[in-house]
């Protein structure tokens, strides 16, 4: 199994970091539903996926699950949350900017195209703002830029409720069982066991 794992320490150190980056009260408080929180999809089985742009089996995995995810989301079977994990330096510069493809048309087809260009910046190693803002410019993406740390807040708890300490990870809530699910091969076989479930009932 090929997982990106990381120290205990370096997982404090990151929690750490991180909180002290994007998790400072800005008085602003993020929903599910609301717009500027990457969650897509009315089935009642709650997906939460957790990737770092510069892991390697998580880009190797991303294009494999989009597919499933597509049909699982068309088929109102789950709510896919992406919780960008920023194991990487670069990361939270990375999930700032699909947060803002996002502010600027939450729409799930743009999330997964979105999310491909961001890996594609980061097979190029590029970890420059401007260098990052004008590669994805040159990709078709626009930027809506926000206040993030509300969302960042938000993703953050799930980070630590869930303990996720390496990537690519999977969590599947379906009513109040939760299970989670890591690397690649395992989290596509979770994802494709949910194909059975049948379908919320749109009204």
């Amino acid at each position: 199994m090929y997982l990106k794992k990381i120290s205990i320490l370096f997982a404090v150190l990151f929690f750490v970091t991180l909180s002290s980056i994007v998790c400072a009260d800005s008085g602003v408080t993020v929903k599910k539903d609301d717009p500027l929180f990457p969650s897509y999809g009315t089935g009642k089985i709650l997906v939460r996926i957790y990737t770092d742009y510069f892991c390697p089996p998580c880009s190797a995995m991303e294009p494999k699950i989009e597919p499933v995810l597509t049909e699982l989301v068309k088929k109102n079977i789950i709510n896919v949350t992406f919780v960008d994990t920023p194991f990487s330096k670069a990361s939270v510069m990375y999930s700032r900017h699909f947060l803002y493809i996002m502010n600027e048309k939450k729409d799930f087809e743009l999330a997964l195209l979105a999310r491909s260009v961001l890996i594609g910046a980061s097979l190029e190693k590029i970890t420059d703002q401007v260098k990052l803002e004008e590669y994805l410019k040159n990709k078709g993406m626009k930027l809506k830029p926000f206040d993030t740390k509300p969302t960042f807040n938000m993703l953050n708890v799930y980070l630590k409720e869930d303990k996720i300490h390496a990537t690519p990870a999977c969590v599947i809530d379906q009513g109040g069982k939760v299970e989670q699910y890591s690397g690649g091969p395992e989290i596509l076989s979770a994802l494709e066991r949910l194909k059975q479930d049948k379908p919320d009932k749109v009204q």
